[in-house]
């Protein structure tokens, strides 16, 4: 059973543990400590009949007493340090204000014992206990060296702004400054800025993703996205001392966000584009679907499928069909992408031999490569325009067995969750209404709405009532406003979709997939091409975007009295033996 604790699973329990607890330390700590626990009971023989719907339930009680020990007890030093240096400038944001160059020489210039832990807190990423530890020194020494460094850092920061330091119209290999950004200037000449990573594709790769959390690993990155770079080949390129990267390259080496194809030699293990060729990706797909009536077909296309739709088993029949487009919409945009995937690798003749998918980050950096034309100079961020969840809450019971609520809309006119759980305004969102507490009573519900609930019951469908999960009808009785179908009905649902919309997927495929060649294969090393070319391209097919907003533009959706109480794309599928 030991085999149940994959790569996946902890990636997975980070990203639960993260999106609660909002603090990167404390998410690895309760990973730690729900992994050791699975274990423990493991190897201790426990029986366990549904091991992962046990493991959620833990990790929830584990953040419980997590948030119970933060209200109850003094706060500990890593805590105590946040709230220290929460109104500091960074290192990041002095990076991204001033020339990297200017800020190794301030630093060069500082004291000795000023000097390592600013290199220690800020570049390492040491905290302050750990500093202490390292140096033998006490904690308040530390945070005070520390307060006095900064000071002076911020200073000498000060002081070279009067001196501004540029650099020519030199440009690297791929057309732009080797993932600087480039201000114009009215003397002509052009002075140099850090450009941040936008990640347009995250995937299973959110640890990559996290490792790049800083401004400094986020530049050595690009340097040695498109060739293999040493050390002080990166450090040249991104106007740092190479002392000063070596822990970070190491790090973001071991997260498999970068790669060492040769000894001392280093390559980004993800896609770093410059925002103006994906943009000009973005504004291709825009072009082909007007040329191509995309939006109005796939939804003629969608709307055909009602009759053979309902033919399948699932509760929920009796709803308009228009409210079952919001999740229709969503859930098939996400098979159309897989459709055109393969339609690509048909259409390309590419051979994939053995190839196991990598599903590395796909990212963004600003750069002016468009010139005056506007193509480039600020991040596209065309797919966070919409950013519906597709979360997949899951519960199990005794009586129910496995259950998921999968949510695929958390968009506007829908309410977006814009609290964490341990804010004073926090109300659970739409992934939260349907849990393991009252999964079972829905479900109970949908078989017999005139269901005698005792007082819990009552509760707790008095709470889902509110959330528009139940109404009460003209009976008396409680019905459910969300489809409930087995797991089997995605399986039939994409089979009836794939055969709907092939034609459709081909042609937009044939025209749209050579402008993305075109737009982006240059700026792919070859060891990640195949990467790119088999798997990681099926994000740019999406027509989520374009889809969501014709529905609700052109009023095909059924539009609920109130979106903060509706479960309108929400669906629940149970595992039926």
């Amino acid at each position: 059973m030991e085999s149940f604790v994959s790569e996946e699973l902890l990636e997975n329990t980070f990203l639960y543990c993260y999106k609660r607890v909002s603090n990167k330390e404390a998410a690895q700590d309760l990973t730690q400590e729900i992994v050791i626990e699975a274990l423990r009971n493991v190897r201790e023989g426990r029986k366990i009949e549904n091991f992962y719907a046990w493991y959620w339930q833990m990790a929830h009680n584990k953040i419980v007493r997590h948030f119970q020990k933060l209200q109850n007890q003094a706060l500990p030093i890593d805590y105590v340090e946040t709230i220290l240096f929460a109104s500091d400038k960074t290192l990041d944001q002095l990076i991204s204000s001033e020339e990297i160059q200017n800020l190794n020489k301030a630093i060069s210039k500082l004291a000795a014992i000023h000097r390592d832990i600013i290199i220690r807190f800020y570049l390492q990423g040491q905290s302050v206990k750990q500093i202490s530890k390292a140096l033998g020194l006490s904690f308040g020494t530390v945070t005070g060296r520390l307060f006095d460094a900064r000071k002076n850092l911020e200073k000498r920061i000060a002081d070279m702004e009067k001196k501004e330091v540029c650099i020519g119209d030199e440009k690297g290999e791929h057309g732009e400054l080797a993932g600087a950004r480039v201000c114009s200037r009215a003397d002509g000449k052009r002075k140099r800025k850090i450009s941040k990573l936008s990640f347009d594709y995250k995937n299973s790769g959110f640890l990559n993703w996290y490792a790049l959390d800083s401004l400094l690993a986020q530049q050595i990155v690009i340097a040695c996205r498109l060739e293999k770079k040493t050390v002080n080949e990166i450090a040249d390129q991104i106007d740092a001392v190479p002392v000063y990267i070596e822990d970070r390259i190491k790090e973001l080496k071991n997260r498999g966000t970068i790669m060492e194809p040769s000894e001392g030699k280093y390559l980004a293990n993800m896609f770093v584009f410059p925002s103006s060729a994906l943009k000009q990706v973005y504004e291709s797909q825009k072009s082909v679907m007007k040329k191509i009536d995309f939006e109005r077909r796939y939804f003629e296309l969608l709307i055909s499928m009602k009759d053979d739709i309902l033919k399948l088993d699932f509760y929920g029949k009796h709803f308009d069909y228009s409210f079952l487009l919001w999740y229709f919409s969503i859930r098939g945009g996400k098979e159309f992408a897989e459709l055109c995937l393969k339609a690509f690798i048909k259409q390309n003749k590419i051979e994939l031999g053995d190839y196991k998918p990598n599903n590395p980050l796909m990212g963004q950096f600003d750069d002016f490569e468009g010139g005056d034309s506007g193509a480039g100079g600020e991040s596209v961020n065309y797919q966070d325009k919409i950013s519906w969840s597709y979360c997949f809450p899951d519960f199990w019971t005794p009586r129910v067995g496995y259950a998921q609520c999968q949510v695929t809309i958390e968009q506007p006119p829908f309410p977006r969750e814009v609290a964490w759980p341990w804010h004073k305004n926090y109300e659970p969102g739409r992934m939260d209404w349907v849990n393991r507490s009252n999964g079972e009573l829905l479900i109970d519900l949908m078989e017999n709405s005139k269901k005698t609930l005792n007082q819990t019951e009552e509760e707790l469908a008095a709470e889902c009532i509110k959330n528009g999960v139940l109404t009460k009808n003209a009976d008396g009785g409680l019905e459910l406003n969300i489809p409930v179908s087995p797991l089997k009905f995605q399986d039939d649902f994409c089979a009836l979709f794939d055969k709907t919309f092939k034609a459709l997927a081909e042609e937009y495929t044939a025209q749209y997939g050579s402008l993305i060649k075109k737009a982006l294969d240059s700026h792919i090393h070859k060891d990640l091409k195949k990467d790119f070319y088999a798997r990681t391209i099926q994000w740019l097919f999406q027509p989520l975007v374009a889809v969501y907003e014709y529905g609700v533009k052109n009023k095909l959706y059924q539009s609920p009295e109130d979106y903060s109480h509706s479960t309108a794309g929400m669906w629940i599928f149970r595992k039926i033996d």
